[in-house]
């Protein structure tokens, strides 16, 4: 049974469909301002562990409105979708990384950022080791 609360809410947490539910995955959302809470942040984070944990039954749910065996289609399709959709996303994330490192070569390899740290690694060195001569040098020349 619902019921009309008319008194000051302890939490406020407002932003788009989609922002809101990508809380569940962590909370990039907060801190890109795409989702704000207000008030109580211990009530919003028991909320989310709420939320994170729901599991909805979109069979159950449809089933008085379209009959089970329509719901179970809806519930199977919309499974394959989201399973598609997951796949698509990775193939797309994939091949955009591939661009942008194989072909247009706007962003290195792994193995183009490892020479690249480990030949800082060793000009480093070099300047140390160049440094302490130096100053060796300079303390000889004092004491001549």
């Amino acid at each position: 049974m619902l019921r009309v609360f008319d008194g000051a809410a302890d939490v406020t947490i407002t932003g788009s469909l989609s922002a809101l539910r990508s809380l569940a995955d962590g909370n990039d959302a907060l801190y890109k301002g795409e989702v704000k809470v207000e008030g109580e942040l211990g009530v919003a984070q028991q909320i989310r562990d709420i939320v994170a944990h729901l599991d909805v039954d979109l069979e159950e749910f449809l089933a008085p409105f379209f009959g089970g065996t329509l719901a179970r289609r809806a519930n199977i399709a919309g499974r394959d979708l989201v399973g598609w959709l997951e796949r698509t996303r990775e193939r797309f994330h994939e091949n955009v990384e591939d661009y942008l490192k194989e072909e247009s070569e706007l962003v290195p390899t792994d193995e183009e950022v490892s020479r690249w740290s480990a030949d800082v690694d060793e000009l480093r060195e070099v300047a140390d080791r160049l440094e302490a001569r130096v100053r060796r040098l300079e303390r000889e020349g004092r004491a001549s």
